[in-house]
């Protein structure tokens, strides 16, 4: 990405929940690329948000593409292979049934509802990076610590199944690590019930 269009983009915790924005203003990245692609054009975008500049339209989807150009989407097998063993530490949101099966299928656990109930989310992710462990969370808020913020991890596993029972929960985990085990170590996973997409930190 052009050092100078890398300029215009910022990401601040403390605007928009740490979303990519546009420097100097609250519009975010994801707002204009979606506009875009909704067929609205560049002139009635910059009339619209009149702070804004054709090079901070261009800005926009240099961010996207390079974004882009650090993820994989890849299909979700929906029978599992024989698993490595792994590290993880896995958060109360994700339930106990996956905490017995990654514990049954020889994997290192640590629940933090066994060892740190009601602990916050920086807690969390830094037992996780300390002791080298991939967090898995059934929700969104390590996401957007360690994604948009840009915070060290050692991995993140997000779990966002179509049907959220315990069962299916454990199926998706056992369907990615059996297919992708590899290439999770410090990479940003969200899986859903057909497709995994597995992100690094843009550079």
């Amino acid at each position: 990405m052009d050092e100078k269009l890398a300029e215009r983009i910022v990401i601040n915790p403390q605007i928009m929940v740490g979303k990519p924005i546009i420097q100097g203003t609250r519009v975010p990245v994801e707002l204009i690329v979606r506009m875009l692609a909704q067929g609205i054009p560049e002139r009635e975008i910059l009339n619209d948000y009149p702070r804004l500049q054709p090079a901070d339209v261009r800005a926009a989807l240099a961010y996207a593409a390079q974004t882009l150009a650090h993820e994989d989407v890849l299909p979700l097998p929906l029978t599992a292979q024989d698993e490595c063993a792994m590290r993880f530490i896995v958060d109360e949101s994700t339930g106990a049934a996956v905490v017995e099966h990654l514990r049954s299928s020889g994997h290192n656990v640590v629940a933090d509802a066994e060892i740190m109930c009601q602990a916050d989310d920086l807690d969390i992710l830094a037992l996780a990076l300390n002791d080298d462990r991939m967090l898995i969370a059934n929700d969104k808020d390590f996401g957007e610590l360690v994604y948009r913020t840009g915070r060290t991890h050692h991995g993140v596993l997000q779990l966002r199944p179509r049907n959220e029972s315990s069962a299916n929960r454990v199926r998706g985990v056992k369907s990615l690590l059996g297919k992708y085990a590899d290439r999770l170590a410090r990479q940003f996973v969200v899986a859903t019930a057909s497709h995994v997409r597995i992100r690094s930190a843009p550079q």
